[in-house]
Parts: C-alpha cells; structure tokens; sequence
C-alpha cells in the first residue's frame, strides 16, 4: 500500500482496511461524477490517471482483506464470515452506483457523438456549396459535451446514434414544437437532409434559424455557414452570417471563433469584425494546450492588429476625405455668389441678398499671371475673389476623386448643384436686364469657368502627389518645388 498516496486522498495512516476501501470507494465514485462534467481536456486526462492509481490501491486493499479472512482461525470463523457477509453486501451496493454511472457515462458518449456527427454532415453540405468558403470542422466547444437535462431529449440522440431516424424525428419534433433549442437544431437537420422524414429546406431553414435565435451555439454556427455561402445572392447574407458567427464564438465556440478570424484575414475588414477577431484568436491561444495551434493564432492576432491599424487610418483618411468633399461644395456656393457679384456690382450693393456678405479685400486676391491672363473677364475685386473659390473648390473636388477614385462629374452633391444652377440663371436674367452683350455676359463667364476647372485639376493632382509622399520629408520638398516653379512661370509670364 502507498501510504503518501492514500493521504492524499483523505485515508489516515491508523485505517483498517475496510475504512481504507469506504475511503476509496468514495473518491472513486466522486471522480467519476468529476469526469463526466469535465471539459478540459487536460483535466479529464489528469482525472483519469488519478482514477487509475486509486483503482489499483482499492485491488490492492481489497486483495489483504480476502487474505486476512482466509488465514483466520474457527475460533473468528464466525465473525468473519459475518463481516465477510457485510463486505460483500457493501460491494455489491458500491457495484450497483458504478453501473448507474457507467450506463450514465456510455449514453453520454453516443450523446457526444451523435452531436459530432450531426455538425459535421451540416458543416459539409454547408461547404459543398461554397468552394471558397471555410472547411468543416468538427466542434471542440466545452458546450457540446453539456448533457441536457431533458431525458427525452437524450433517448432520442440515441436513436438517432442508432439510426432510428423515425424515432428521432418524432422526439425532436415533439420537442421542438414546445420551444427545445437543441431538439430545433436536431430537427433542422433531419429535414436538411431527409432522415426519417422528408427532405425539405424551408423547415430545415427554419428551424435552424429558429435554434440559432434561442441561443444554441451549434444552431447559431451552422446557420452562419449556411448564410455565408450566400446561395440566394443576396448581399446582406454575408453581413448576417458574420453577425450568427460572432454570436456562437461569443459562446466560446470554437469552431465559429476559428472561421470568424479566418474570414476576417481573407478579406472582411470591417473595423467592429476585426476588433471581434483579434478577441477570439486571443482567446483560442488561451484555451489551446497545443503549442502549434498556439503559435499559429499568436501570429493571425498580429494580423489582424496591423489589420486594424490600417483600418483606424483609412477611417479618419475617409472623414478627412469627406470634409475636403463638403467644404468643395460649399466654396463652389460661395465663389459663384461672388463671381455675381463682380459680374454685377450694382446688383451686389442693391440686392438684400448679397450685400448680406462682406466686400472681398485685394489682398485676398492672388497675383498669379498665368491664371488671370486666361480669364478674360474685367471683374471686381468680388468677382476675382469668386474665381479663387472656384478654383480651389475644384481643386478640393479633384484631390477628392482621385483619393476616391471617383469621377469627378459625379462628385458634387445634388443641393450644390441646384444653387449654382440658380446662380447661374439669376446670372443670365441680369445679363439681359441690364442689356449687356452675349460675349460679356455668357461666354466670358463660361471661358472663366473653365480656366477655373483647369486650374482646379491641376493644383487637385498636385496635392494628390504631395499627400502621397511615403516621408513627411519628400512632402515638404514636393510643396518648395511647386512654390518654385509657380513663382518662376509667373515672374517669366509678368516680366
């Protein structure tokens, strides 16, 4: 007898030998309830080494007493022959709870199993569909090994296990009609692929979604790889089957957490689904006692971190990118108003509209030759400060279409297009009020307009370089040497 082992497990070292086996009968029978709630598989290994040594001190202790009852003299014959009677009624009780745990432990196993198979027939009917789509996988969450507590529910994975679909089909169904999660999820599949029943989608549909709504990780996993294989083309499958995956990963599922971070590195970067990743491939590393498998989502968690920086910095790149889109609209409002007024200054000074705003100061106005020589309208101060807008406006619009890659036709928004429209046609009417001639009043304006476009483009693009630079460094010498060349052409142009 191992006397170090037997302390452990609560035996004193003055114990007969019958106190030793009740000591050890007891143990025995706390780990195997032990492992049967088990889920680390870890643990469960570590349970039943434990189980195996103390089976072998119980054979042991058990082996002395038969000795010891043997070697006795007639004298004690009676006496032993009645403790001997009281051993073996002791056993024979202690045998009957082994049994009962025994039968309890078998039925959940084919439980487990029947489990196991049902996800991974969905899993390859799910994937069949979708070449690209994620591979099936047989479930490791800690939820499948859960028992329900529903006896009939267990009969009928059973029956199920033993390929009595019909008797499967009217459990499930039963239970399944009264609001069972699991029983839903086993009937969906079923009716997926006709076992005891006929085959029929929409049911199959239903009643995995019908699951996956009540919570059942399985359901909520095998819905989600259904949805993703987007067999109606429709494009909000994928988001939906993202959002059911996220739910049972959310349930330590890790089938589901496993597929959510693989979809995310092939190409799903929005920025919520990221941040989920990064969570669950973290959490794999954790819960894995394979260095492998540690390794491998050690280095997909820095995937996704440098995923997600990228995609804070085309966030706020894209709010930038907005504002720049906003305020071209806004300037163009603006600079065709002041181009009005320059056009028309007796207009700008009488009209309660426009004398609203300030006159613009020349010094406002910049001395570029190049672009004042193209434009061939005699203008007010109001009016050049107005052609400044526009063209910064298009320049604006410009470096925003190419950020974009949009086209710049369509880039303005519907209400600036309808104030510049009105602009424009209050322009006209006061071209013919004031009795001016056609080159004065229309084509002028439509040749400062397009000198404006260009000019626009061209600083647009420029921009586009400078913000392009990989250093701030080759920015700022892109800058001194647009600065150089515009001074250069201007002091060449003006003498």
């Amino acid at each position: 007898m191992d006397w170090k082992l037997l302390e452990t497990w609560g035996v004193e070292k003055n114990s007969n030998l019958r106190e030793i086996c009740d000591v050890l009968e007891e143990r025995q029978l706390e780990l195997l309830q032990m492992r049967r709630s088990a889920t680390d598989p870890k643990k469960k290994s570590a349970i039943a080494d434990e189980l195996k040594n103390l089976e072998g001190q119980l054979k042991q202790a058990k082996k002395e007493i038969r000795k010891q009852s043997e070697g006795a003299g007639n004298a004690s014959a009676g006496a032993v022959s009645d403790a001997t009677t009281s051993e073996a009624d002791k056993m024979a009780e202690m045998k009957k709870k082994l049994d009962a745990l025994k039968k309890q432990e078998e039925i959940r196993r084919k439980e487990e199993e029947a489990r196991t198979d049902i996800l991974a027939a969905d899993n390859t009917s799910s994937t069949a569909d979708n070449a690209s789509g994620p591979q099936s996988a047989k479930p490791s969450h800690p939820a499948q090994a859960v028992r329900t507590a529903q006896p009939r529910l267990q009969s009928g994975i059973v029956e199920f296990r033993n390929g009595n679909y019909g008797s499967a089909f009217v459990i499930f169904n039963g239970l399944a009609q009264k609001g069972d999660p699991e029983a839903e999820y086993y009937l969906s599949q079923l009716f997926h692929k006709g076992l005891g029943t006929d085959a029929n989608s929409d049911k199959a549909n239903f009643w995995l979604k019908r699951s996956a709504d009540h919570k059942y990780a399985e359901a909520q996993y095998a819905y989600a790889m259904r949805l993703l294989s987007n067999r109606s083309g429709t494009d909000q499958l994928p988001e939906a089957g993202m959002q059911y995956l996220a739910k049972a990963a959310d349930q330590d599922f890790q089938p589901a957490s496993k597929q959510y971070v693989d979809l995310v590195l092939k190409g799903y970067h929005e920025l919520p689904a990221v941040k989920n990743a990064i969570q669950y491939a973290s959490r794999l590393q954790s819960s894995s006692s394979d260095q492998y498998e540690i390794n491998v989502y050690k280095n997909k968690e820095e995937q996704l971190k440098s995923i997600l920086t990228e995609g804070k910095k085309r966030e706020s790149s894209g709010k930038v990118l907005r504002a720049i889109g906003s305020l071209s609209s806004v300037l163009l409002i603006f600079g065709f108003l002041y181009l009005l007024g320059g056009a028309h200054p007796n207009e700008w000074n009488s009209n309660a509209l426009l004398s609203v705003f300030p006159n613009a100061s020349a010094k406002l106005i910049v001395p570029l030759c190049p672009f004042w020589m193209l434009t061939p309208l005699v203008l007010t101060v109001n009016g050049r400060f107005g052609l400044e807008m526009i063209t910064l406006a298009y320049a604006c619009r410009s470096f925003y279409a190419a950020k974009e890659k949009a086209r710049i036709k369509g880039a303005l928004s519907a209400v600036s297009k309808v104030i510049i429209a009105a602009i424009v046609v209050w322009h006209l009417l006061l071209v013919i009020i004031e009795d001016q001639s056609l080159d004065e009043g229309i084509i002028n304006f439509i040749i400062a307009l397009i000198v404006c476009r260009i000019f626009g483009l061209i600083f647009g693009k420029l921009a586009n370089t400078v913000s392009n630079s990989k250093s701030v460094v080759k920015g700022i010498v892109w800058v001194a040497v647009i600065i150089a060349v515009l001074v250069a052409i201007n002091k060449f142009l003006c003498g």
